[in-house]
């Protein structure tokens, strides 16, 4: 986490670096860890690309107005994870249910759009689809 932190000029290798880092934490229920991950990667957001993962409806309306052909350079390709990954911890520590769903909700259509533009230049992200797959059954439960 440290490390990405002082490789913050390079925000999208430090937000990938971060990803390395949520993933297995979500794997192994590690919140704690998690939850540290989580810090990092919003001071990266808001510093590079000014999202505050915790101001939902600022999420929803940049989505909202990213063009399509916009998801692979003006946000973080990492971002639906990270979204994922702050609705999961919210759900397992009991806190604000509804928030959870709204960060799953975020995640899904985040992920939806990254998937697919992804897609578009013939790539793609298996990590990504399985996490776009998980917060879109969480979201719609």
């Amino acid at each position: 986490r440290e490390r990405s932190e002082q490789l913050a000029h390079d925000a999208h290798f430090s937000t990938g670096f971060l990803t390395k880092l949520t993933v297995p934490c979500l794997a192994a229920g590690n919140w704690p860890d998690l939850r540290k991950t989580l810090i990092g990667a919003d001071r990266i957001l808001k510093a590079h690309w000014g999202i505050d993962l915790e101001d939902r409806p600022a999420i929803k309306a940049r989505l909202a107005r990213t063009e399509d052909d916009r998801y692979l350079t003006d946000v973080p390709l990492t971002l639906p994870i990270m979204l994922f990954a702050q609705g999961r911890l919210l759900q397992v520590t009991d806190s604000d249910q509804k928030a959870a769903r709204d960060y799953m909700a975020l995640a899904s259509c985040w992920g939806q759009r990254v998937v697919e533009a992804l897609k578009q230049i013939g790539n793609s992200d298996q990590i990504l689809i399985n996490i776009t797959q998980k917060a879109t059954a969480i979201a719609a439960a």
